[in-house]
């Protein structure tokens, strides 16, 4: 499964999003983060393609868009896993 596609595309932000959803994610967040999350509250995954290093960056964050944990760096989009 991949996030990006056009339904997932925040045009005023330039970036893809698809809420968080603690159950059907939980193995792929990473444990110390899932310590972080708070239940009830809003995540979303966010990914966007930086120019300039060239790779898929992917990270979690929270209503005020503050990151949580660490970022994900993907190649291509065939390396891209969400």
């Amino acid at each position: 499964m991949t996030m990006l596609v056009k339904k997932n595309w925040n045009e005023e932000q330039g970036w893809y999003e698809v809420p968080l959803d603690e159950e059907t994610h939980a193995g792929e967040i990473d444990f110390y983060v899932q310590q972080e999350l708070k239940h009830g509250e809003d995540y979303r995954f966010i990914a966007w393609y930086d120019k300039r290093s060239k790779n898929w960056i992917a990270y979690i964050v929270d209503a005020a868009n503050h990151q949580i944990g660490e970022a994900y760096f993907a190649y291509s989009k065939r390396t891209f896993m969400y």
